[in-house]
């Protein structure tokens, strides 16, 4: 079995939350290594890098950076039937690259779906963000994230569950849920921003924040 997190990173294409496309990707494997970390060139007009959230801050090296084309022709030679791919809620990722299940994958594990913690209180469970499970392993963001960073700090997230007992999985969870209620979460970038950065809508999971008109992924 072989394991691979992966991340992409977007620029803006538009002012809607929508209007996005593809300009980073990394790809890490089990032991950490990064196997794949590329620019991607984007045809047509950048609106925004949306560095806060992409991290990328040189619209130059996605002039001479390779085409969407050859960077999934990369990725693809990374995957097979028997990989599994790790990520923060990796649906967007693996949509974004064209991997298909059974031909580039066999199983997609999203670390949401690992670290989530049943809440009493309300009856439900919470979900945490990247940033927020990173505390786990004394890794809080500072600084703009990186496609690079991400994938990794996924792999180690990962790698740290695997690692655990039934308990301390628990023990994961439940402290993840103790620093939600206590207000202890780091911010999201978008929520930092208010939802908007030079002009680019970016409430696609906030309908009430949304100024585009675009469809909500909520």
């Amino acid at each position: 079995m072989q394991y691979l997190a992966l991340d992409v990173e977007c620029v803006a294409t538009g002012k809607g939350h929508n209007d996005r496309a593809p300009a980073w990707v990394s790809a890490v494997d089990y032991n950490l290594r990064l196997l794949y970390d590329s620019p991607i060139h984007v045809p047509g007009t950048v609106v925004s890098l949306l560095s806060p959230l992409s991290g990328l801050v040189n619209r130059d090296a996605l002039a001479d950076a390779p085409t969407f084309a050859e960077a999934q022709a990369q990725i693809f030679s990374l995957c097979g039937p028997n990989t599994v791919i790790v990520g923060q809620s990796p649906q967007g990722d693996l949509k974004w690259l064209g991997l298909q299940q059974g031909i580039h994958y066999k199983q997609a594990i999203n670390l949401a779906e690992l670290y989530q913690a049943y809440n009493s209180k309300y009856g439900n469970w919470n979900k945490f963000s990247l940033a927020a499970e990173a505390k786990l392993i004394s890794e809080e963001q500072t600084g703009p994230h990186t496609s690079q960073h991400d994938a990794q700090l996924s792999m180690k997230l990962f790698k740290r569950w695997e690692g655990n007992t039934d308990a301390q999985r628990r023990a994961d969870c439940d402290q993840l849920l103790q620093w939600a209620i206590q207000r202890k979460m780091p911010t999201s970038v978008a929520k930092r921003l208010d939802y908007k950065y030079e002009g680019v809508c970016l409430a696609a999971y906030y309908p009430q924040k949304c100024t585009c008109g675009q469809h909500c992924l909520v």
